[in-house]
């Protein structure tokens, strides 16, 4: 079937679907489409949202259902367990005690790693050892043993 190259609107012979003459001017073509992707997006408007879960601020696009600041703040609303909660919750756990029965987490919002970090240091473990430990758990619960 003839068909008219988009970029360089030579004739080829392609199938239906087949929009470009070659791989330079599907390249072209793909870079032009995400450019006027970007372009659109960066038209919309964004607005400032608070998370009813943890109280955090954040940017979404206006007129998105966006609710929460992250998938982690959406499972514990909905009670939907995530992959690493049981590693996690220890690490708040500790920083509770830590902080004498203050939610440890109003220390370190926003700074996981600077929290992970201070919780390696009292195991006498680095960051990533610690991490190491939390993907080898994440893979057993996995695997089943």
């Amino acid at each position: 079937m003839w068909r008219v190259c988009e970029v360089c609107h030579r004739e080829f012979i392609g199938n239906a679907v087949q929009k470009y003459c070659s791989r330079e001017c599907r390249e072209i073509g793909d870079k032009r489409r995400t450019e006027a992707i970007k372009a659109k997006r960066a038209g919309e408007k964004e607005e400032e949202r608070v998370c009813p879960v943890c109280g955090k601020a954040f940017k979404c696009s206006a007129g998105k259902v966006k609710i929460y600041c992250s998938r982690r703040c959406k499972d514990r609303k909905t009670g939907r367990k995530t992959e690493d909660a049981g590693a996690e919750e220890t690490i708040w756990e500790w920083l509770k005690e830590k902080t004498g029965g203050e939610d440890g987490k109003e220390d370190f919002r926003g700074d996981r790693i600077a929290a992970l970090n201070e919780y390696a240091r009292s195991k006498h473990k680095t960051y990533g050892e610690i991490q190491a430990e939390r993907l080898i758990e994440k893979m057993k619960r996995e695997t089943g043993k």
